[in-house]
């Protein structure tokens, strides 16, 4: 792989390899914790997809607030792992609305808080990132591997493919910190940009 244009690697649990490395969900479960969610809490919750990363997989969104209020909210975005070798602000972002919801039955300020914002929440932005990092050998031993583990699906560096400042960014496609083609040119920061 030292020195290949590109990195494949069939998607496989690289923590079954690593298992002292801790748990971190991939994007299945991201969906189906949210999904749960939804179904457990029809009236604060919703759950769809904002659209697919560069290899076809779902981007999952939460939409927390009080549907049965009809006031003008103000929006909040939460997002994380736009870097696909960051997968712990994902599983934070999961923790966290776990932990909203069941307050939101026990406290009643923070119920009504709800009625004047919405909440939405993409935990996973990068599952092509995500799930190439799982698959590889320890990234450690190899500076290829290492530089392409945040990648998305078209090796590009998501956080760095928004309108902001993209001239100043790496354009130079061998780069681990593409910028991409042009702003927006990548299906992941296309979904955050249409839904805010």
């Amino acid at each position: 792989i030292e020195g290949a244009e590109t990195l494949q690697i069939d998607d496989t649990n690289m923590l079954a390899q690593y298992p002292l490395w801790g748990y971190y969900p991939d994007n299945t479960e991201v969906g189906e914790r949210l999904e749960n969610l939804a179904n457990n809490f029809p009236d604060l919750v919703e759950f769809s997809s904002i659209g697919e990363s560069m290899k076809g997989r779902n981007i999952w969104l939460a939409h927390v607030t009080d549907f049965t209020s009809l006031e003008t909210k103000h929006p909040v975005l939460l997002t994380a792992s736009l870097d696909g070798n960051a997968p712990q602000g994902s599983d934070f972002l999961l923790d966290f609305l776990d932990e909203l919801v069941q307050r939101l039955q026990e406290e009643e300020g923070l119920a009504e808080l709800l009625k004047e914002i919405e909440i939405y929440v993409v935990p996973l932005v990068n599952p092509d990132g995500l799930e190439r990092w799982l698959a590889m050998p320890d990234p450690a031993e190899s500076e290829k591997l290492s530089s392409q583990a945040p990648l998305n699906g078209n090796l590009v560096r998501l956080n760095r493919n928004f309108a902001i400042k993209w001239l100043e960014e790496d354009r130079e496609p061998a780069s681990a910190d593409y910028a991409g083609s042009e702003p927006f040119s990548e299906s992941e920061s296309q979904a955050l940009r249409n839904l805010m």
